[in-house]
């Protein structure tokens, strides 16, 4: 994320400090929760963010074809 920003002219103080990169991370998880981003890479077929708890975020990857058995993989990450 420094890079990105830094290559983008963004303050990088956004994720140089613990502070301001929790209320950033807030602001985004907001943002995607329940957007899909579609078509990421060639395997996943969509990924999304689905509300949970405060300070918390539920994710899910939906793959083009099933791995094993499995058709998505959801995966929980607290902020």
């Amino acid at each position: 994320m420094k890079s990105f920003f830094e290559n983008h002219a963004i303050d990088p103080s956004l994720v140089q400090e613990e502070d301001r990169w929790l209320e950033f991370v807030k602001l985004l998880v907001k943002v995607l929760e329940n957007q899909p981003i579609i078509a990421p890479t060639p395997d996943i077929e969509s990924v999304f963010f689905e509300p949970a708890n405060t300070g918390c975020v539920i994710g899910i990857l939906r793959f083009k074809q099933p791995i094993g058995r499995y058709n998505f993989y959801r995966f929980m990450n607290a902020y």
